[in-house]
């Protein structure tokens, strides 16, 4: 099942095209790893999609409605969204802080079921902090709030989650843990999309790829397996060149 896609999409900023005639779609249980160098607009691309932005030109659709026709709570039943922006500590916990993402679903007065607390609760331990679950959210490293930031997208129960560089500020363990994380959800029927600099691991765990080629300002997508075949991803990276054994770009 098609859970979103576009048609002749531009996106940037007032007159500023970053990437235009963008024609994609994005399946239920798969996992899109988009790759390409900074400045190239992915995270343009993704805020857009997620309609945190405005296209500049054609159609977003979610579940075969377009994205206009869609109320703000509709949208936040259909997507999550994860961005590098850091985020306040304020005086919430971390529990609190992920119950955010039932919002969508709790009505007027807010007040979570136990449904809703079941669902809070394993997107906590699914990203390891159920230890930290009582801890107020401005007291935690950047890697932990990321962590959080990621669990409450997961409570908010959406076929399709976009992260943008969620694994950040996260260290090598803690990468692979996300990123083995995402490729589960994925597994389980979830449509995730992915950017990220931490280009092995995703690539390593994806189905399909979108490559940024910001020499042309064009977005190539492809099933993962054919768009390497093809050696596709070297146009992410001018002057790199992708070695396909380890799934890194070397000089």
């Amino acid at each position: 099942m098609t859970v979103l896609e576009t048609h002749r999409l531009d996106v940037g900023y007032g007159k500023h095209t970053v990437l235009s005639d963008i024609n994609l779609t994005v399946n239920e249980g798969s996992f899109t790893a988009l790759i390409g160098a900074n400045g190239s607009g992915k995270s343009t691309l993704l805020r857009t999609l997620a309609g945190a932005q405005r296209p500049l030109c054609g159609s977003i659709l979610f579940s075969g409605r377009k994205m206009e026709q869609l109320r703000r709570s509709e949208l936040a039943k259909n997507l999550a969204m994860v961005f590098t922006d850091r985020t306040g500590g304020g005086g919430l916990s971390v529990r609190e802080t992920v119950e955010i993402g039932r919002h969508p679903y709790t009505g007027l007065l807010g007040r979570l079921s136990e449904e809703d607390h079941r669902i809070v609760h394993e997107a906590i331990e699914s990203v390891g902090m159920g230890a930290l679950k009582d801890r107020l959210a401005g007291t935690l490293s950047d890697g932990e709030r990321q962590k959080v930031m990621i669990a409450r997208a997961l409570a908010q129960d959406t076929p399709l989650i976009i992260l943008d560089e969620p694994t950040a500020f996260l260290d090598v363990a803690g990468r692979i843990e996300i990123t083995a994380l995402l490729r589960r959800l994925a597994d389980a029927g979830k449509a995730i999309v992915l950017s990220t600099h931490d280009v092995s691991s995703a690539i390593a765990a994806a189905d399909n790829l979108w490559i940024v080629d910001k020499t042309a300002r064009q977005l190539i997508s492809a099933p993962r397996d054919a768009a390497i075949a093809n050696g596709l991803p070297d146009k992410a990276f001018p002057g790199l060149h992708f070695d396909k054994t380890t799934y890194s770009f070397l000089l």
